[in-house]
């Protein structure tokens, strides 16, 4: 009765003690190694890498040379590959099927999605290029707006001007 009564004292404490320590997953381990698999073939540690290294740089250039380590340290333990990839898997599998995930890790593994990656880049320096034409001209929009704005309180109506490109 006793060696019961112990083993059932040892098991409770494993269950107050142990288990509420272990963090719940919101899907199972199988979709996040799908992620995973997925995460790989797109070389996303490689690129969370580079990201890590700028991110790196333009904040020892902020807080100084001196601040090196504490910065390195605060990249890794918050915005490393390590530290989003949980994350990031959810953040997929939330929009994705396993098998959505794993025609994706197809792609990514066959000649063409390798060249995307080579290429990825080049390719989204288009979006790059028009977003910072749109920097370029925000002031133009804000005049256009305020001059709609300015129109439509002196009962002027609303005159639209289409900007010089």
């Amino acid at each position: 009765m006793k060696k019961i009564l112990f083993s059932l004292m040892v098991l409770a404490a494993f269950w107050t003690l142990v288990l509420p320590a272990q963090e719940t997953k919101k899907y199972p381990r199988s979709s996040y190694q799908a992620c995973y698999r997925l995460f790989e073939a797109m070389k996303m540690e490689e690129q969370f890498k580079d990201a890590q290294e700028q991110i790196e740089l333009r904040l020892v250039e902020e807080y100084g040379e001196a601040e090196q380590e504490v910065v390195e340290d605060f990249v890794h333990r918050y915005v490393s590959y390590e530290a989003l990839k949980e994350k990031m898997a959810e953040n997929y599998l939330s929009y994705f099927t396993i098998e959505d995930l794993k025609k994706m890790e197809t792609f990514y593994r066959s000649p063409t999605g390798k060249k995307w990656l080579r290429r990825q880049g080049e390719v989204e320096s288009v979006s790059q290029l028009v977003f910072s034409t749109f920097l370029e001209r925000q002031d133009e929009l804000n005049q256009m707006i305020q001059e709609t704005q300015k129109n439509q309180a002196t009962g002027g109506g609303h005159q639209r001007r289409v900007p010089a490109i």
